[in-house]
């Protein structure tokens, strides 16, 4: 199978070591950096001998047929790249958030309807969907939620808004899936407060109070933890004999859990002929880019 990865970050090559995991056995770097994808080939070929890989330029998507096209640029550029690759018959996977919302503003509702009116099978990556699940093992889903906390602190460049634009979807994809928030789901939007370095958003689900913590300092190491009521459980991840390894912390107690990136793209290659999977991320991005909209700009 053929594959073609748009960018040269290291999201970038997360993904490609997961698309290797899953049998993919030719990819395609496309990057503008030429220098870049030449040192992330470079990489990749002391890793995987088994796998053939070539670097080019965008045009060489519509020179060769590539089942599956996944989009790990800078989010600022994804709606162009959609734009140049959504009529091609190609499978495509992209990094959240699918396009910017500072980009478009309350415009990227018409964006997506002409996106996915191209290509009905777009998939954006959603790995908190899972770490939400290993997280619910270790909660008490018949006592009732009354106070959810959410924290997410990164290492990044980011500041202000883009923090959110970066950081919000996983937050979001998170709680859809701890309490079930669909598009009829009565949310008040109460109040935020939006600093350099971190925001916090208050709201209101179904009687739940929800509080949501963002931020990102340079080289900061990646912490995520969820209080539900009184109950705290942190996600903290390690290498180990250079493995990624993910632990979930509970009373000074450490448990191993699986990758959601990994589980994530398990998923996906599952159901990669299934139409009813593109259906539901499809309804799933359309709901995370209305919160998030929502919350940015505060709209009741």
């Amino acid at each position: 199978m053929r594959c073609a990865v748009i960018g040269s970050t290291k999201i970038a090559e997360v993904h490609i070591n997961e698309l290797i995991k899953n049998n993919i056995s030719e990819i395609y770097v496309i990057s503008r950096h030429k220098n870049k994808r030449l040192c992330l080939i470079k990489k990749l070929n002391k890793k995987f001998k088994s796998v053939k890989f070539y670097e080019d330029k965008i045009d060489i998507l519509k020179k060769k047929k590539f089942k599956i096209i996944d989009i790990c640029s800078a989010d600022e550029f994804h709606d162009i790249h959609l734009d140049y690759i959504a009529d091609l018959n190609s499978i495509i996977l992209i990094e959240k958030p699918i396009i910017s919302l500072l980009k478009f503003n309350n415009n990227y509702v018409n964006f997506l309807n002409k996106i996915y009116k191209k290509n009905k099978k777009i998939v954006v990556c959603y790995p908190m969907l899972f770490l939400c699940n290993e997280f619910k093992l270790y909660l008490n889903n018949k006592k009732k939620f009354n106070k959810i906390k959410f924290n997410l602190s990164t290492g990044g460049r980011y500041n202000y808004k883009k923090i959110i634009i970066n950081l919000m979807p996983h937050a979001l994809t998170f709680l859809t899936n701890l309490i079930k928030i669909d598009r009829n789901t009565k949310i008040d939007f109460n109040n935020s407060i939006i600093k350099k370095n971190n925001s916090i958003f208050n709201l209101t689900i179904e009687n739940i109070k929800i509080e949501i913590l963002l931020s990102e300092i340079l080289h900061k190491k990646t912490i995520l933890s969820l209080t539900v009521n009184e109950k705290k459980i942190t996600r903290l991840t390690r290498r180990i004999n250079s493995k990624f390894i993910n632990f979930i912390k509970i009373e000074n107690k450490n448990f191993e859990i699986n990758n959601p990136m990994s589980e994530f793209f398990k998923d996906f290659f599952l159901n990669i002929n299934n139409n009813k999977y593109y259906y539901k991320n499809k309804n799933l991005t359309y709901l995370i880019m209305k919160l998030n909209f929502n919350l940015m700009f505060l709209k009741k």
